[in-house]
């Protein structure tokens, strides 16, 4: 686990000993020692370094970049690949609550890809169809 006090804090490892456990029902238990030093500033815990949402579509984008596809262009919007290119697609499947999108990453061989769409599942990809 991790901890970072305040917001603007930088996320460090506990530095204590570190016990789990799987209760009944399959519940995961873990337990560790943080000894506050009296501070008013906020302590947060994570179980693994955070990996923010912004952090996920900046590195979406590189990659996207890097395949030559703009920022917000889809595979199916954009030329086809070169026969030995790596096929990459970056679809909406839908928003979530937040309004975030909830995005679908195919990347593969681009060789033998097929032009030919599946029927679309209802309620998904509706950016698309718009």
């Amino acid at each position: 686990p991790v901890y970072r006090v305040g917001v603007k804090g930088r996320w460090e490892r506990l530095n204590t000993e570190i016990t789990h456990s799987c209760g009944e029902g399959k519940n995961f238990g873990i337990k560790f020692r943080y000894k506050f030093n009296g501070t008013t500033e906020p302590v947060f815990f994570a179980y693994s370094y955070p990996y923010s949402y912004e952090d996920v579509v900046a590195k979406i984008d590189a990659i996207q970049a890097l395949h030559g596809l703009e920022a917000g262009m889809h595979s199916h919007t954009a030329p086809p690949p070169k026969p030995e290119a790596i096929y990459f697609s970056r679809e909406t499947l839908i928003r979530s609550l937040d309004g975030r999108r909830v995005e679908l990453l195919t990347i593969t061989d681009a060789h033998g890809a097929s032009t030919v769409r599946e029927e679309t599942p209802e309620g998904l990809f509706t950016e698309q169809k718009a």
